[in-house]
């Protein structure tokens, strides 16, 4: 093996010798060896040093890649004749392929659990709007009540404010709806506006003027002897109680 053959195959010159030989390369980097061997295994370890520094393998450094050869120049291709191109592209273009359109895909049956599980939603939806249903009437049976109390009594005996208050205590301990405040409303006439008591149960709000369980915080209303007004839910109000938790008052109001 030249061993000063494969260190200049892997691109290192000799830089200077004394009692050791320095080697370096275009990217700086330095080998050093003995001047003279010192035992039968200093080959391989110059080469082991070598691997470490290129980052190469041993057998890449004995035996470097051969450089390839160049690719065989051909002559000029030669094109055919249009009317020649327009047979060929005639002769060997396939004939369309009828597609078959694939059948829809079977829908998938639903297992014997799925079943049972949409049962058991269907029965529970089922019960769901019935309990809706009941509780609406009750709502309106409440609401009617008190219209009819507010319209009977003389004014000042019964006011909205007492009406608004025992509307409340009624959907909230009497019919259990927890979800249930008092709000206020404005009454929007053609120059002025006045202030309403709502009493909101979930997402009804209970009108007890007009006599109606509506579903939305905005509505119009025909005052007696007036054109349509417009009535608008914005927010709720203080709920005033005494020591013993009943309610005394409302704030505000």
């Amino acid at each position: 093996m030249d061993l000063e053959a494969v260190i200049k195959n892997a691109g290192f010159d000799l830089a200077r010798q004394r009692k050791h030989k320095i080697y370096r390369d275009a990217f700086g980097r330095t080998l050093v060896t003995a001047s003279t061997p010192s035992d039968r295994r200093f080959h391989q370890q110059v080469l082991a040093q070598l691997c470490r520094i290129t980052g190469t393998r041993k057998h890449e450094l004995l035996a470097p890649k051969k450089p390839k050869r160049s690719a065989r120049k051909r002559g000029p291709e030669v094109s055919a004749p249009p009317a020649v191109e327009a047979w060929i592209a005639q002769t060997t273009e396939d004939p369309p392929v009828p597609v078959t359109p694939s059948p829809a895909p079977a829908p998938l049956m639903p297992t014997r659990s799925e079943r049972k599980r949409l049962k058991r939603l269907e029965k529970y939806e089922a019960q769901r709007r019935a309990k809706r249903a009941r509780q609406l009437e009750r709502l309106r049976e409440e609401v009617g009540t008190l219209h009819r109390a507010l319209m009977e009594n003389e004014p000042g005996h019964f006011g909205a404010t007492h009406a608004a208050m025992v509307l409340y205590q009624c959907a909230k301990q009497r019919l259990g709806f927890g979800d249930t405040e008092i709000m206020v409303a404005d009454l929007k006439l053609e120059r002025d506006v006045l202030p309403l008591l709502i009493v909101r149960v979930s997402n009804w709000f209970l009108d007890f003027y007009w006599n109606e369980v509506r579903n939305t915080a905005k509505w119009s209303a025909e005052l007696p002897g007036r054109s349509v007004v417009e009535v608008e839910v914005y927010g709720a109000v203080e709920i005033i109680r005494d020591a013993g938790g009943e309610i005394v008052g409302l704030g505000g109001f």
